[in-house]
């Protein structure tokens, strides 16, 4: 609050999927609307990767930027949050990541204040939110304390908690399931330009349910950050002029288009090494390297071929001197515990137990792909597909 109260500058950090732009909107906005000088930076997924990362610190040291308050990333930023240390910039890290562990000690960044479920120390209740939730519920307490109404809060900011909750794939238990109930009744009922816009633009009749939020919503709102910017659909959300909104959500809608095509086209190049070379006969955990997909998408083309032969699937694409992958995971296979194993043979890592990304010198591939499996204790009865 006394960042706030002195008007200093404080920059919003967050991340490119559509966890990170719902949370990074939640924070920015809320705090704007208790009289914080904020602004923010999305990283961008080619040009800077993901989080936090020394070269934001720079440019935040360079703007006069005070405090950073991270969303969706950070609990793994050591060497980013020690040099802003070094530079006299405070951060708070609002995170809903795993956090790591060295011989059974956790691992946890230096900064003012760190928020995230997964802390052993921490004390709420339920650790399975995600990143916007994290941030809504800092934002929450924000009102709280500065008398703000509490409707006013929930109708403007709990349907961006949902549509993170939905498409960051959070188990719907527990206290996810009543953010979503409730979240999609205010998301049909929403104020918000930008949304209202995108729901036109996608030409979504009727009453909105997770179907919309997962499979048009979400992608849509992804695509800028997987082809361009994500700052452009935060900034969709932020704008308050319905006719330039429309223009902004007929980009998106455009940039939705191509990715879909260039999804297809890298899902099936994908599919056909697995058939060509009988990779779900020979692996419990599929691995494949398909260099001439584009890294924005690994992560869905990932998520397609889970779905197929429901088992955790990494795709590894090109990147730089390196690759980059993205994983999927099914429910039996706790993908962030059982790949942290090999951290020391990253460059980079990341993730929870669905999902992950990870950095790789191409020479470690082979070895990495066949200790993984090896090391896997997935039955026969783990890979057969549920139905409820």
């Amino acid at each position: 609050m006394q960042n706030i109260r002195e008007e200093k500058r404080i920059r919003i950090v967050g991340d490119y999927d559509v966890d990170g732009v719902t949370s990074t909107f939640i924070l920015c906005k809320g705090l704007r609307n208790i009289g914080a000088n904020v602004d923010y930076k999305i990283p961008h997924r080619v040009e800077d990767g993901y989080g936090i990362n020394e070269n934001i610190i720079d440019y935040a040291k360079n703007d006069g930027i005070d405090l950073i308050i991270t969303c969706d990333n950070g609990i793994a930023a050591m060497k980013a949050l020690d040099h802003a240390n070094d530079l006299g910039i405070n951060v708070i890290i609002t995170d809903h990541h795993e956090v790591q562990y060295v011989d059974g000690v956790e691992q946890l960044p230096t900064a003012i204040a760190i928020i995230n479920p997964k802390r052993s120390s921490s004390k709420y209740p339920f650790n399975g939110i995600c990143g916007a939730v994290v941030a809504f519920k800092l934002i929450q307490q924000l009102y709280v304390i500065n008398g703000k109404d509490e409707e006013e809060f929930m109708n403007e900011f709990l349907p961006f908690a949902t549509i993170g909750t939905v498409c960051d794939v959070m188990s719907l238990v527990d206290e996810n399931r009543n953010i979503v109930a409730e979240g999609i009744k205010k998301l049909n009922e929403t104020s918000n330009i930008g949304l209202k816009a995108m729901i036109e633009v996608c030409q979504i009749e009727g009453n909105l349910d997770v179907y919309h939020i997962g499979f048009i919503i979400g992608p849509t709102i992804n695509s800028s950050g997987r082809l361009e910017s994500a700052e452009l659909s935060l900034e969709l959300f932020l704008e308050s002029n319905y006719s330039q909104a429309i223009v902004m959500a007929k980009e998106l809608r455009e940039l939705n288009q191509k990715r879909q095509k260039l999804t297809e086209e890298g899902y099936l190049k994908v599919d056909e090494l697995i058939e060509k070379y009988e990779l779900d006969k020979k692996l419990r955990i599929l691995m494949v390297k398909e260099t001439s997909i584009d890294e924005s998408i690994i992560g869905i083309i990932a998520g397609r071929i889970k779905e197929k032969y429901n088992r955790p699937t990494l795709v590894f694409t090109k990147s730089r001197n390196f690759l980059k992958a993205s994983g999927r995971s099914i429910e039996e296979y706790n993908m962030f515990e059982n790949l942290e194993k090999y951290k020391d043979r990253f460059r980079a890592f990341g993730g929870h137990k669905m999902a992950c990304g990870l950095s790789i010198d191409e020479d470690r591939l082979k070895d990495f792909i066949v200790d993984v499996n090896n090391d896997s204790n997935l039955s026969k009865e783990d890979l057969v597909k549920k139905y409820i």
